[in-house]
């Protein structure tokens, strides 16, 4: 079940980063080092991840004074889960918020219509 959730996770980052982009540069508020930064961001959370998961390759399982033994797949299958579903919610409200958003337009006033004679 990880490594399926390891394959779609990075389309999941990216959907929800094309989604917020497409959302910035319609409504006028596009900031290129946001971009860069929840790219930035998403790589190194998919790195992360990827190195547990070489980790739990090795070492399957760990004992932790307190807790007890933690299997380390488990646990990162439980996390990414989390994550993937975070994900997955925000870009489907960015789809909505996209598909409700409308391109803003100048709107001509009467005197500028009257002075190119579309009145």
């Amino acid at each position: 079940m990880l490594y399926s959730m390891m394959l779609v996770l990075p389309l999941a980052i990216g959907v929800n980063i094309l989604l917020g982009f497409a959302i910035a540069k319609t409504s006028f508020h596009y900031d290129k080092q946001l971009l860069l930064q929840g790219i930035f961001k998403a790589t190194a959370i998919y790195a992360a991840i990827g190195g547990f998961v070489l980790i739990a390759r090795v070492i399957p399982l760990i004992d932790v004074e307190g807790v007890g033994q933690i299997d380390i797949l488990n646990a990162l299958t439980i996390i990414v889960s989390s994550v993937l579903g975070v994900y997955i919610v925000q870009g489907l409200q960015k789809l909505t918020q996209a598909l409700k958003l409308k391109i803003k337009v100048p709107v001509q006033t009467d005197v500028e219509h009257q002075a190119h004679g579309t009145e």
